[in-house]
Parts: structure tokens; C-alpha cells; sequence
């Protein structure tokens, strides 16, 4: 399981951590954690592309709040699970709005965040491994693991298959976002399939077959975690 935290406080990093840690090896979860100290540094890491199972957001930092990093992350992706944590219950009701998951008190994390990752991994269990798309007027099934990478083309998608390509009349940016857990971003333009990736530089990422696709400076952090994460989680 990816998880992104971000409190301005070290101490309660560290507690999260330990928490999480202790759900990991408890649960047989493998789990990668990203942390940062502030809004400002979260943004700048991952440049508009969010590769997480679950983002914990400190609600009361300075600078940008967590409910204001919330809505920012929502302007690009509008499926990654979100939940606050905060001293106080005072911002329940905003919360609905970017769809978070649940608030946890800081002061109840320890015992609380189990349950939370539980919660998290009974829906990615269930997330589909298909999708339906538009060919030519036909609704058709796709099975995710055989999509290899999605490519920007103009206002088109091109779906780039084990045994082909699909040309769609779907918005790029509308396609990925129906994407289940498993792809992540190689560039403003290019979603890879973590499953068929077999090696990845700060330019280039090499899929099964010999395709390979341009890494933006942009992405490259957060699809290199996400490279490590899925594959630790399959040799785990």
C-alpha cells in the first residue's frame, strides 16, 4: 500500500509511522510511506500526480492547511482516497467536499489508523481490472493487464494493448482518471502500467515487448515510488 503523510509536526510523523509499521507487519500489507513536513512540500515532490493508495493530511499547518492541499490535489485527481487528521473536530463537515474518507484525532491515531488501512486495502481489493470503453459506438470490456501504457493524442486516447492498440474518442485526462490502482503517470502525456514495467531511468520507462515511453522530470520521483512499491509488494 503507497501512503503519503503530511503533518508539520516531526513527532507525529514518526508516531504514524510506527503505526503503520506495525499494521504492516500485522496485516502482511506491504506498505511504502512518503512523508512531508508541509503543503508546500508535498506539492513540489510529486508535481500534480498523486501515485497513492491513501493521503493523511494534517488539517492545521501553517501555510496551506490540509482542507486547502486537499482541494488542490482535487483539481487533478479526483480518486485518490484522502483522510485528515486534526486535534479537534471543529472541520468534520468540510471534509465531505473533497470527499474524504474519515478524520482521525491525532490524539486517537495510534489506535485508530488500523482500522482506517483496513478499510483502505477492502477497497482496493474490490477495485475493478477492467474498464468499459467506447470503441466505434460499442460498449467493449477491457481488462486492465493488458493495457501496456495510455497515450495522449490531441483530444484522443490511444490504449496501447499486449496484442494492439485502441484508438478512443475519450479525453486523455477523463481516461486516466478511470484507471484502477496499478498505473501511474511517466509524463503529462503517458500512464504506464506498473505490472509491465521492467526498467526505469529519469528518461525513459521500458515495458514488456520493447515499448518504451519519456519520463518528465515531473513524474519521474513519483513513478519511480510507485515502481518500487508495486514490486516489493509482489516479492513480499
Amino acid at each position: 500500500m503507497r501512503i503519503a503523510l503530511c503533518d508539520d509536526e516531526p513527532v507525529f510523523l514518526a508516531e504514524y509511522r510506527r503505526a503503520i509499521a506495525r499494521w504492516a507487519e500485522q496485516s502482511g500489507e506491504p506498505c511504502d510511506v512518503s512523508a512531508f513536513q508541509s503543503a508546500d512540500a508535498l506539492l513540489f515532490e510529486t508535481q500534480g500526480q498523486y501515485p497513492f493508495d491513501l493521503m493523511l493530511l494534517d488539517v492545521e499547518m501553517p501555510g496551506m492547511d490540509g482542507l486547502a492541499l486537499a482541494r488542490r490535489i482535487r483539481r487533478t485527481d479526483e480518486r485518490v482516497r484522502i483522510a485528515f487528521l486534526t486535534q479537534h473536530t471543529d472541520y468534520l463537515f468540510e471534509g465531505y467536499e473533497v470527499g474524504a474518507l474519515r478524520y482521525v484525532l491525532k490524539r486517537q491515531a495510534e489506535g485508530k489508523l488500523p482500522a482506517l488501512l483496513d478499510e483502505v486495502r477492502a477497497k482496493l481489493a474490490r477495485a475493478p481490472n477492467y474498464l468499459l470503453v467506447n470503441v466505434q459506438g460499442e460498449c467493449v470490456k477491457l481488462e486492465a493487464e493488458r493495457i501496456l501504457f495510455v497515450e495522449a493524442q490531441g483530444h484522443d486516447t490511444l490504449v496501447h494493448l499486449t496484442e494492439g492498440t485502441l484508438a478512443l474518442r475519450t479525453p486523455f485526462a477523463r481516461f486516466a482518471e478511470s484507471l484502477p490502482a496499478g498505473f501511474a503517470a511517466a509524463h503529462r502525456s503517458y500512464v504506464v502500467n506498473l505490472a509491465h514495467v521492467e526498467r526505469l531511468s529519469r528518461a525513459q520507462c521500458l515495458l514488456a515487448g520493447g515499448a518504451s515511453v519519456p519520463v518528465s522530470r515531473a513524474c519521474y520521483a513519483p513513478l519511480n515510488r510507485a515502481f518500487l512499491a508495486y514490486y516489493r509488494g509482489m516479492i513480499d
